[in-house]
Parts: C-alpha cells; sequence; structure tokens
C-alpha cells in the first residue's frame, strides 16, 4: 500500500491517485518534509504528477541518500540530461532505478547516470519507446552493465 515511513526512510505513492480537491499528502510537501532521510522513493503508477510539473534536479538534490527510485509506467518524457545529471550528483549512492516504459529516454543519459552511480545494480528500461528489439545500443550498454533490463513490447 502506498504511504510514508519516514523511519524506515522511504516514501511509496505507488499506483496513488490524486485528487486536485483532497487533502492527500502532497509529493513536494512530502520531499521537503522527508528527503533528506529517505533511501527509497516509488511513484510508479501514479497521477502525483496531474498537480505539479516536478522540478526533478530539485528534488533529487534533496534526496541525498537515495538508493531506490521507481517511476514505472508514468510515460514521462519531463526527465531531461540535465535531471539525470542531478541525479547522479546528488544521489551517488542510488542501486536501483525503474524508469519502465518513459517516453523520450535517450541511451546517453543512462550512460551518464551509471557511470556516476557506482553502486548501481538494477536498471529497467524495459517498454521505452526509443528502443527496438535488439538495438545494438542497449545491446552494448547491457554488454557494459549486465543488471540494465530491457524488454520490448510484443506489439
Amino acid at each position: 500500500s502506498s504511504g510514508i515511513n519516514a523511519e524506515y526512510g522511504g516514501i511509496n505513492l505507488w499506483r496513488t491517485r490524486y485528487n486536485l480537491y483532497s487533502n492527500q499528502p502532497d509529493l513536494i510537501d512530502l520531499i521537503e518534509k522527508f528527503g533528506a532521510t529517505i533511501e527509497y522513493l516509488d511513484l510508479g503508477w501514479s497521477n502525483v504528477f496531474s498537480r505539479h510539473v516536478i522540478n526533478w534536479s530539485s528534488m533529487f538534490s534533496r534526496c541525498p541518500k537515495l538508493k531506490v527510485l521507481t517511476l514505472t509506467h508514468l510515460g514521462l518524457n519531463s526527465l531531461t540530461m540535465e535531471d539525470f545529471l542531478a541525479l547522479g550528483r546528488c544521489c551517488p549512492d542510488l542501486e536501483q532505478l525503474d524508469i519502465l516504459a518513459m517516453n523520450g529516454l535517450k541511451i546517453e543519459w543512462i550512460e551518464t547516470l551509471l557511470e556516476r552511480c557506482p553502486k548501481m545494480n538494477f536498471v529497467d528500461i524495459s517498454y521505452c519507446n526509443n528502443f527496438e528489439k535488439g538495438d545494438p545500443r542497449i545491446l552494448e550498454l547491457q554488454r557494459k552493465y549486465p543488471f540494465v533490463k530491457h524488454v520490448q513490447s510484443m506489439v
């Protein structure tokens, strides 16, 4: 279930459906309050972005202990190279990144992040719209970093 467990160091908003008129916790407020201590942040399948345009670089800078980041199936196209640079710079202990089905992802962004996060042991870039099955760029990335997972849609 979704929620906050500051003692354990995490924010889990998996599948959270925000209503603009509700009093549900706001992501920006949660990061402001708990960012310095969180180790995992799960925003997978949520519509948390219906409330805000997220300044990712700023958010990552508030989460220096982040180890696990899940942005599964958000269809994001708002992340940029600068955001990946900030993630690597601000969260060097990052171990797991799940950006399954992210739109507009570029291999260079992933490589830049992997170079800055030596503890990384899992990256899921499956179903991202810029890559096809057997893409040589993915195969080269997986050769260098065997923990990179890529599954392509059958469609």
